[in-house]
């Protein structure tokens, strides 16, 4: 029969709160410890359903169902479990168990509309973020519950942010797992896994750290570092960075030049057309970037709010190479003229540089607000099937970053504490005046 080490028996005793979460290493016995929980949930009299959610059915059996139906462990309660991979609901307990995947945003539909007593969630950070929404709105009974196992992912991912740092205002319950709170894992096997794992791999799967992807293109980023609640008065506005995508994410910063020496991204707007109620085409985006979210800035030190694109001499608008439809209408109907970044080959690689030099001497910061931001520099990493290039994925952020340092270096290199006079120029800084003709029009056609 089950024997359960202390860390285990700690977990029973304790997970009874609404949420529930098991995070840690690999084969360290937190999978137990919350069948456990979800088991004797189901020996009780319940009002509402009872949800199992995994990445895929496959994962469910492996590691929700089949555990339970060991009679080693559970005896004659191992009976009682049924489920056949694949099936939209197995059984514990006599109680219908609900089976979801959670591979897509789509998923999260499938939960719509049912009432949930007892939820177990198998590896947290595989699913998705619209899922455990979804499932935390389910949980509308006073005897609702959630149990949830997972290995750390980085320190940036959802599951840390929604529901492991914020335990005591969410009536959580978290508890760190780690390989030797396994009881019956060898100490041989122990050892054999710390030596056969290395970097973000041994960190999370071995070590139970929530650490940044092997491969971390900014690894010199630092919250504690690079991360400020408040910005010293702006000496000048350098650039907005815009990275935009007609069917993905739109992410735009504001990057000023600080009375201290140093570049800050104060300000950050995002928009997703594949998330968000609003239809916006280049037209109403550039409306909003310039009316909207520049006007409604507060200005650091100044005590009032509201920065002035319109012909504004000093501030560049820097977008991809491809956002030509944004850039013309950031042209025609807002008077702003706007830039596009350089796309020729290691142009790339070049301006993360650039920016990385800028981090590793602590000149440029990102204030708190900018949350989209820091959390994608956190995950944005290299490609590992390709060349020196960036994955896409968390790329918004860091790729508008990017446009607005490295299109505008020769404002701000003579403005910081100690310049970068060492870091190549981007082929295409040449001064904002000489770019003027470019979109050259009269005066009249640039009003809305």
């Amino acid at each position: 029969m089950l024997e359960l080490s202390p860390a285990q028996a700690k977990f029973v005793v304790k997970a009874t709160k609404r949420y529930n979460a098991a995070p840690g290493a690999v084969r360290s016995g937190k999978t137990i410890a919350a069948s456990v929980c979800f088991a004797e949930k189901c020996t009780q009299q319940l009002a509402g359903e009872v949800v199992a959610i995994a990445r895929n059915p496959v994962s469910a059996y492996l590691n929700i169902f089949a555990p339970l139906m060991r009679a080693d462990l559970f005896g004659s309660f191992a009976g009682t479990v049924s489920y056949t991979p694949g099936a939209r609901f197995g059984k514990v307990c006599g109680k219908r168990v609900w089976v979801f995947g959670s591979s897509d945003i789509r998923s999260a539909d499938r939960l719509k509309g049912l009432t949930a007593s007892a939820i177990i969630v198998d590896e947290l950070t595989t699913i998705d973020k619209m899922m455990f929404e979804q499932a935390m709105l389910r949980m509308s009974l006073p005897e609702s519950q959630l149990w949830a196992t997972t290995n750390p992912a980085g320190p940036s991912h959802w599951a840390k942010l929604t529901l492991i740092d914020r335990a005591a205002e969410l009536d959580a319950y978290v508890q760190d797992f780690q390989l030797t709170d396994n009881p019956v894992l060898p100490d041989d096997i122990i050892a054999a896994y710390h030596r056969e794992h290395s970097g973000s791999d041994y960190e999370r799967n071995i070590l139970g750290r929530w650490a940044n992807a092997e491969g971390c293109v900014y690894r010199m980023f630092s919250r504690e570092r690079h991360v400020v609640d408040i910005v010293p008065a702006v000496k000048r506005w350098i650039a907005v960075g815009i990275d935009w995508g007609l069917s993905d994410a739109t992410h735009a910063l504001l990057i000023g030049a600080g009375s201290d020496g140093r570049l800050y991204v104060v300000a950050e707007w995002v928009y997703d057309g594949l998330v968000s109620s609003r239809d916006l085409d280049s037209r109403a985006i550039a409306a909003e970037l310039v009316d909207d979210w520049l006007m409604g800035i507060p200005v650091p030190g100044a005590g009032f709010r509201g920065i002035s694109a319109r012909y504004n001499t000093e501030l560049m608008f820097v977008t991809g190479h491809d956002a030509k439809g944004l850039r013309n209408s950031l042209r025609t109907n807002m008077g702003i003229m706007a830039h596009a970044a350089d796309s020729s080959h290691g142009s790339a690689r070049t301006g993360i540089d650039t920016v990385s030099k800028l981090f590793n001497t602590d000149q440029l910061m990102v204030h708190s607000s900018c949350r989209q931001l820091i959390s994608d520099l956190e995950q944005y990493a290299w490609d590992p099937h390709g060349q020196d290039v960036p994955a896409h994925a968390h790329s918004h952020g860091p790729d508008a970053l990017r446009y607005g340092i490295t299109r505008t270096r020769q404002h701000w290199d003579r403005l910081l504490a100690v310049p970068l006079l060492s870091a190549p120029m981007p082929p295409d800084s040449q001064p904002y005046e000489a770019t003027f003709s470019e979109y050259a029009m009269p005066l009249g056609s640039w009003r809305r």
